[in-house]
């Protein structure tokens, strides 16, 4: 029975802090020129952790650094293959100010790569261990913030001036 109350108070304090955070860093998404909705992603994300069970956040040093550095790994290939994946078809259509426009629109992966890996979760650590299930969290988390981060630019520039 402890164990349960030490999970419950650290989910809770996780999705607070994530709360506070989302309100507290509000003026400086704002003056970024994030949309509102961002801290209610991050909330979000927060008690989906918290549902999780919040087992990755007890590991040590090395097994935290090993699952940023496979973190950032996937975030790369995710952008990459997003922006590739979506931009070069709509290259010969709309040029590179289009192309660009949708392949970063299209970066943020969440709900569904979520719930497959929860499924996948569900039929036990065969299928979907705790730190994949952990590192695509932070994968959909951190696409989630940089794809409106790098929108505003350039959806102000929209659309491109013709000559």
């Amino acid at each position: 029975m402890p164990e349960l109350a030490g999970s419950v108070s650290l989910s809770l304090l996780v999705v607070g802090g994530l709360l506070a955070l989302s309100i507290v860093l509000r003026p400086v998404m704002r003056g970024l020129g994030v949309p509102p909705l961002v801290g209610f992603i991050l909330l979000g994300f927060g008690l989906r952790l918290a549902d999780s069970g919040l087992g990755f956040l007890s590991a040590d040093l090395a097994s935290a650094l090993q699952l940023l550095a496979g973190a950032g790994f996937l975030f790369a290939a995710a952008v990459i293959g997003k922006v590739l994946g979506a931009g070069l078809p709509a290259l010969a259509l709309d040029g590179l100010a289009g192309a660009s426009l949708i392949g970063v629109s299209m970066v943020p992966r969440a709900e569904i790569a979520l719930v497959i890996l929860d499924e996948g979760r569900r039929l036990g650590p065969w299928a979907v261990s705790s730190e994949l299930f952990a590192t695509m969290v932070l994968v959909s988390l951190a696409t989630c913030i940089v794809a409106p981060i790098l929108l505003r630019p350039m959806l102000a520039r929209w659309p491109p001036p013709t000559d």
